[in-house]
């Protein structure tokens, strides 16, 4: 059957890189991981994601379902419709899936003009999404086990999203501090 994708996506529009060994059989998280520093995880946002240049960015050490986490975030483009934020989930260890529940899933649904599908970015674990009543592209990559790095954007299709979010440095980032 075949779908309208309101934001321009298709079906065949999908990242099918295949994911590497280390991404499928290397355990997610490692409790007794140090966080990485919040000046060291702000320098791995972008200066500029796509065509869309920063504005703000700024980090922090937060909780996430009750576990501390460090956490940069910054915003995109003129009319700041572009956020990105990186978050250290080493901590969560073996625990991984209560903030990934879509890690290691093959995940390919429609609801009208909307869908969630899982991707590789970079060779990376990922879910898309495409809100179509609210515009909303969302792409949530997995980087080294590690990383969680989320984008979304009413102003960018989910591949374009996806395609800058792969400008990013995330060799760099996976290897951590």
């Amino acid at each position: 059957a075949c779908c309208t994708w309101s934001c321009g996506d298709s079906a065949s529009e999908a990242a099918t890189t295949a994911p590497t060994e280390n991404t499928i059989n290397q355990p997610a998280g490692n409790p007794n991981a140090k966080l990485v520093g919040e000046k060291w995880l702000r320098g791995q946002l972008s200066a500029q994601l796509g065509s869309q240049k920063l504005n703000l960015s700024g980090a922090s050490q937060t909780e996430l379902n009750g576990i501390e986490v460090t956490k940069s975030q910054a915003t995109y483009g003129e009319d700041e419709t572009t956020i990105v934020s990186i978050t250290d989930l080493g901590i969560f260890g073996s625990n991984l899936g209560v903030v990934t529940p879509w890690l290691g899933k093959s995940i390919n649904s429609t609801t009208g003009s909307s869908f969630q599908r899982s991707s590789y970015v970079e060779n990376y674990p990922s879910l898309e999404t495409y809100n179509a009543e609210k515009q909303l592209a969302t792409i949530s990559a997995l980087v080294g086990n590690r990383f969680l790095v989320t984008a979304t954007s009413t102003s960018m299709r989910t591949t374009q999203l996806r395609d800058a979010v792969a400008t990013m440095e995330l060799e760099d980032l996976a290897k951590g501090e």
